[in-house]
């Protein structure tokens, strides 16, 4: 691959923090709903949890923005859960698949399995 330019380097970068301007979005609604939760004293109580369906790179390995590769960016991505019974602080780097995820909700809500 080529080297990337100075033009193409801009790019991304606008690119990212255009991305970043997104996410500050959903930043301000996660910190409303939990100040929610502790307003009505049920955020211990409540499980939330965030995931992503996909990785994405934006210039790494020389590649345009996008999440169609093999590479540690595209295909590790983050999964976030808090609430009862889940240690605070602790990390894992067990590898999962959204597909265990299913399985996992229905116990939470405790309902039967499907």
């Amino acid at each position: 691959m080529i080297k990337q330019n100075q033009t193409n380097i801009d790019y991304n970068d606008e690119w990212y923090r255009n991305r970043l301007r997104s996410l500050q979005a959903v930043d301000e609604m996660v910190a409303s709903l939990a100040a929610r939760l502790e307003h009505h004293g049920i955020a211990e109580d409540t499980y939330l949890i965030f995931s992503t369906d996909n990785g994405y790179h934006v210039g790494q390995h020389r590649l345009q923005p996008g999440k169609q590769c093999s590479y540690k960016e595209d295909i590790n991505i983050p999964f976030l859960i808090r609430g009862p019974g889940v240690p605070k602080g602790r990390t894992s780097q067990v590898v999962t698949s959204h597909t265990d995820l299913a399985a996992t909700f229905l116990k939470i809500a405790g309902a039967p399995p499907r």
